[in-house]
Formats: structure tokens, sequence, C-alpha cells
């Protein structure tokens, strides 16, 4: 009996159809909100930012040894920042990310320790932290060592990153010479003069941007990103020559080099980008800053 397949029902002989199938009426609207719940759940992991970041991120480690797949993760023409230096993809040498060291050394294992990600359905961005370590040589135990990933990924790119940066947290350096950007451009630098104000950039800041600074211990998220800024003192800031300034209709970023003159006698040079999102009204909000070593 149909009354026996639903425990706890309150049908009881006697009672009238009409008035059961209104008693059910709460249970079956309570299964339909389970079933909705569960297929959210259910949904694949590539279709929520953080894991398409993770995702992406850990391809690349997967594939950091062989040159053509690490590259071809990377759209074209896109400039990467690593190790002091900023190179078109298809030009870099060693990323840090398990494709070998400084020093030639193999990687015996490279792993995502930390990670934070943003994004929509057209682009997502991404800082994470990849702990390496060496095979060692001879009698030289493996040497560790952190290195901190930032990319844009865009859908309109195939989901490979237009804009990229690997390398160590450091404090800035003097440096005799700076050099304009690698692939500068022309026209609108609208994203590119918040760099050389980060208490213009604070404003511009999205509510759950990530900021990173030069130092391994500086990165922050959401509400503590503006105050982070602040705390970091990067200016007075000049970006050097050109930068590099793309806008699509769904993201845009700026790459450049740059000057701070904290100490007028001593220029400190660094390579900084930010990446935002279009608003209605037609300007940027900011989505990732990072200001690293050159």
């Amino acid at each position: 009996m149909f009354a026996s397949s639903v425990p706890g029902s309150r049908y009881r002989p006697g009672v009238s159809s009409r008035k059961y199938y209104l008693a059910l009426l709460p249970l079956l609207a309570a299964c339909a909100v389970a079933t909705h719940a569960s297929s959210a759940a259910a949904e694949p992991a590539s279709s929520k930012p953080a894991s398409r970041a993770r995702a992406f991120l850990q391809h690349q480690l997967d594939v950091a040894k062989d040159r053509d797949a690490l590259t071809a993760t990377f759209a074209a023409h896109s400039v990467i920042l690593h190790h002091g230096v900023s190179t078109d993809a298809r030009r870099a040498s060693m990323l840090g990310i398990g494709d070998g060291g400084a020093d030639g050394a193999s990687t015996a294992s490279a792993r995502i320790s930390n990670l934070l990600a943003g994004g929509n359905s057209e682009v997502v961005w991404l800082y994470a932290e990849v702990s390496t370590q060496d095979a060692g040589r001879g009698s030289r135990p493996g040497l560790k060592g952190t290195t901190r990933v930032v990319e844009l990924i865009a859908s309109s790119a195939d989901w490979r990153a237009v804009a990229a940066s690997f390398g160590d947290g450091e404090k800035l350096q003097g440096a005799a010479d700076n050099i304009e950007i690698e692939n500068a451009t022309d026209g609108d630098h609208s994203l590119a003069k918040l760099l050389s104000s980060p208490d213009a950039l604070v404003v511009a800041l999205a509510p759950d941007a990530i900021v990173v600074g030069p130092e391994s211990a500086q990165v922050a998220q959401g509400k503590d990103a503006k105050a982070a800024l602040a705390k970091w003192a990067l200016a007075p800031i000049v970006v050097y020559r050109r930068p590099r300034e793309l806008h699509d209709s769904d993201w845009a970023f700026a790459q450049a080099n740059y000057d701070q003159l904290a100490v007028p006698a001593d220029k400190l040079r660094g390579i900084a980008q930010v990446f935002a999102l279009p608003k209605p009204d037609g300007t940027w909000v900011v989505v990732l800053a990072q200001y690293r070593a050159n």
C-alpha cells in the first residue's frame, strides 16, 4: 500500500485521497529543494573559479618539463614576468614550477601549497605559491623553494594565460638602468596609471581583490587588501617608459617596469601588473594587483 512506502505518513484508511496528497505537498517541496541542492553540488568542479584556477596551474606543473606543452598554456604574445625580466612566453627560459632551477638542477617535486583565486564565466585570476624541491647533486640534498605564481586566464584566449608572473618573494633592489616592458603598447594606459598611484589603486579595488607585494609575506585579499597596500608603503612609483596594456570586452590588464623613488639617490627597480574587469560606466574595477622585484 502507498502509505507504507512513506515513513511517517499521516495517511489513514478512510482519509480522502485529496486530503492525503495535500498533506504530502510540504514533503514533496522539501524533496525538490534537496534535489536542486544536490544538483548544484554536483556541478563540474571546473565551473568554479578556484577549481578552474587550481586545475590550470596543476596542468602547468604536470607538463612543466615539456617546453612546448608548457608554452601552449600561454596565449600568443603573452608576456611573462620572471626572474627579473619580462619575456614573451615563447622565449621564457625557466619559470621555477618544476621546469628546472636557475642552476639547471632537475626538479624532484612541485606542488601547490597555497592558492587564492577569483573569476567568472569568462576569466579567472589567481595567486599561488608552488613549493619545489630539486633532486640535489651528489651528496648535496635537494634544495627547497617557493615560486609565487600570478596569472590571468581568459576564455577568449581558449582558457590560456594572457598575463603571468613567476618568481620568488624578495625586497626591491637597486639597479643601474631600467628597461621598457616587453611588447609595450601605445594608446590607453588608464590601468597602468593606477600602478603609479597605490592610493588611486586602493579606490579601484574590487571587494574581493587580491594584492601581492614584493616580499614573501606580502599578500592579502578582500577586506585586508586596502590596508595591506597602505602598509607596504610602495609609493612613490614611476612607470618606466611605456607599459603593456591590453583591453578585452571582458577583462583588461597592464604590465610595466617601474622605479620606486622612496630614496631618490638609490632608485629601486620593480615590475608590476594589474588585472581588471569592466564596469557598466566604462571604467574598470581591479581584481588583482601585483608589485614584484625586478
